[in-house]
């Protein structure tokens, strides 16, 4: 297993080429992280559209909201995740889906728990 590596304060950036991918090492947590692992926005993205889908919009249409956060709330959580405010974007979903008391599947509850764990360590 041969190993080439540039330090990098913490993160040692290697090519394994024994699992034959880029990863990056973490000496603090001492745990490997694939390079091109998905991106917290792309994240935080698709949950967005997985919980706000149509039978979501469907059922708001339905119901007399006039809260102009619930209402542009695919837009809003746009505009900050393309002003890199991340936080805020998962908040705001989050802010949505409790106050329109939305049900989520197993795997959108657990992908909430996951980003929140990544955004507030």
């Amino acid at each position: 297993m041969r190993r080439k590596t540039e330090k990098q304060g913490n993160i040692l950036p290697c090519y394994d080429t024994y699992i034959k991918r880029c990863t990056l090492f973490d000496k603090t947590t001492m745990k490997f992280k694939p390079i091109f692992e998905k991106s917290l926005k792309n994240e935080i993205r698709d949950l967005t559209k997985n919980v706000l889908n149509d039978q979501w919009k469907g059922r708001i249409a339905s119901e007399e909201i006039e809260s102009a956060g619930i209402l542009d709330c695919e837009e809003i959580i746009s505009e900050f995740l393309e002003k890199n405010e991340y936080g805020c974007a998962f908040d705001h979903l989050t802010y949505v889906v409790s106050e329109t008391e939305t049900d989520l599947t197993t795997d959108q509850a657990n992908k909430i728990k996951q980003l929140d764990k990544k955004l507030n360590p």
